[in-house]
This record gives C-alpha cells, sequence and structure tokens, in this order.
C-alpha cells in the first residue's frame, strides 16, 4: 500500500545571486570531471521528516539539515539531527520570530560563519543552473545540493499523488505559488518518468523530471565541508573562495 503523502509549505525567497560571489567554476583548480550516468540514493532518505516544514516556511533550515542527514547516510555515519522543534525554533529566531521565509544564501552564509546546531560549512558556491552536466557532477561530488525552485498551482496535487513534478501542459504550469528549498540527491532514467532527479522535500525523496526542473530552477548551491575539503584537495581556491564569502558578511 502507497503510504499518504501530504504537502508542505513554502518559504524560500528568491533573490540575485551576491555580486561579489562567483559561479563554482570560478574557484575550481581542477575540473569537476564527467558525471556518472545514473546516482541514487541511500534509501533511508525515503522518510527523512518534516521536520516543521508543515508548519511553517522553514523549507530552508528543513533544506539544510535534510542536506546533512544525506551526507551522514552516504557516508555511512551515525549522527543525531535537530528535531523539528529545534529547527522551527531556530528559523524563527533567524526571521526574529516571523514565518516569512528566507533567502538561502543567508541561510548559508550563517551555516558557514556562525554554524548550524553546532555544524558549519567551509564554504559554498553557487553553480550554472544552464549547465546539466555541471549540476550532475556537483550532485555526485558533494553528495547533494541545496537548491531553490519556483512551485507552481499543481506541485502540491503531484507530490500527495506519488507522481513526479512534470508539466501537465496546462495553466497551472505557470501558476507560481512561491520559492521553495529542495535538496537535489541524484538522477536516473525512470521507466515512466523519464529522466528524472531526486529531491529530498516535505519529508520524502520526490521525482522530478528534467523539463520541469529546468522550468523551474532558480539557484542550485555547492556546499563544501571540511571533510571534504580535506578529502579533495587541490581540487578548489578554498582561500579564493572563503575570502569573497567574508564580502558578504561586511
Amino acid at each position: 500500500m502507497t503510504e499518504p503523502r501530504k504537502a508542505g509549505k513554502l518559504g524560500m525567497i528568491p533573490k540575485p545571486l551576491p555580486e561579489d560571489l562567483g559561479l563554482l567554476s570560478t574557484y575550481l583548480v581542477n575540473p569537476l570531471g564527467t558525471p556518472p550516468a545514473s546516482l541514487t540514493w541511500p534509501a533511508a532518505m525515503s522518510s527523512c521528516g518534516m521536520l516543521g516544514n508543515d508548519r511553517f516556511g522553514d523549507c530552508t533550515w528543513a533544506g539544510a539539515i535534510h542536506l546533512r542527514m544525506l551526507c551522514a547516510a552516504i557516508a555511512g555515519e551515525v549522527e543525531t539531527f535537530p528535531t523539528d522543534s529545534d529547527t522551527i525554533n531556530g528559523y524563527l529566531a533567524f526571521t526574529h520570530g516571523q514565518d516569512s521565509g528566507c533567502v538561502e544564501a543567508d541561510v548559508l552564509r550563517l551555516w558557514q560563519t556562525k554554524g548550524m546546531f553546532g555544524n558549519k560549512l567551509a564554504g559554498f558556491a553557487p553553480l550554472d543552473i544552464g549547465d546539466t552536466d555541471e549540476l550532475k557532477s556537483a550532485t555526485a561530488l558533494f553528495g547533494g545540493t541545496y537548491i531553490g525552485i519556483k512551485v507552481p498551482a499543481n506541485a502540491s496535487a503531484q507530490f500527495e499523488a506519488h507522481q513526479a513534478w512534470h508539466l501537465d501542459d496546462t495553466s497551472a504550469d505557470d501558476q507560481i505559488e512561491g520559492g521553495h528549498c529542495v535538496v537535489k540527491c541524484g538522477y536516473y532514467l525512470d521507466s515512466v518518468w523519464g529522466k528524472v532527479w531526486g529531491v529530498l522535500t516535505w519529508g520524502a525523496v520526490q521525482l522530478v523530471t528534467e523539463e520541469w526542473l529546468a522550468k523551474n530552477l532558480l539557484e542550485d548551491w555547492a556546499p563544501l565541508t571540511s571533510e571534504f575539503i580535506a578529502a579533495k584537495p587541490g581540487l578548489i581556491d578554498v582561500p579564493a573562495l572563503q575570502a569573497d564569502i567574508a564580502k558578504l558578511a561586511a
């Protein structure tokens, strides 16, 4: 029996990329490499928890924690993660008590400078959303990416019906209800939907057709953990990246 699913809230505030921060390619010392033909995600991510996103527009905070969960599952590490209450309280403290949503770059900057729930990033950089190979390579290399999307009017119904987010060639495709933060965790060729991405949102893995994502993707961020930098020395000019991130906080 298929488990019922309930769509949650939106809460990603779209904003142009910071002018002082270059695309990830700006900081690459060596190329990312050819992406694998397909990339699957750990089965445990099929039930990753709402983290308050059923009641609040805290998707940018839930996304950060889902990304941590994904990376830990890929590495086979056992960690304790923030609860729904922890996530909601952190989000509301950041927004001064208002359920107003967040800009992804602001959340990433907090995560890199002050940390979130005791965890800090070493850096972050946006990807070229028009370069599918780069998006796939980065998803495989970093374990997942942190993305912002436009959400059309039919997305909630498709999610609850266990359908991939797809274009249905109706006016609903262009009726945008708001912005949403999700975590990209893999991609493959599906027998029903064709070429799809997998994203973590609203406590589950949601399939997304390539055409849908190409239409609705607004931003895609590569997170850099200290563990990744230690494992891939010489791939990224980390000092240059961190220097540019520091300009954002000035």
